[in-house]
């Protein structure tokens, strides 16, 4: 499970649900990561993305991108690690 705020996951199994793995599949399958809206058009809810920010897994990059307020959700090195150890 997403451990409390501010503990970061330390094994795979710590992903908690389908939703979450998928997300961070997701994240990964692009080298610079996904805008937020990407993910939220398909399926990920906000709380998903706070969940795995929070776990360490992924990070939010904010942009500035024709003058509009563009959010990057990018996978960290321990979400990869995550991931390969599946």
């Amino acid at each position: 499970m997403i451990q409390p705020h501010g503990q970061k996951v330390r094994r795979a199994d710590e992903i908690p649900g389908k939703h979450h793995l998928r997300a961070l599949r997701t994240i990964a399958e692009s080298p610079g990561g996904r805008q937020e809206w990407f993910l939220r058009a398909r399926g990920t809810t906000t709380e998903v993305l706070t969940e795995l920010i929070e776990a360490g897994l992924a990070m939010m990059q904010p942009e500035m991108t024709d003058g509009r307020d563009v959010r990057w959700i990018r996978i960290t090195d321990a979400g990869r690690q995550a991931l390969t150890a599946l």
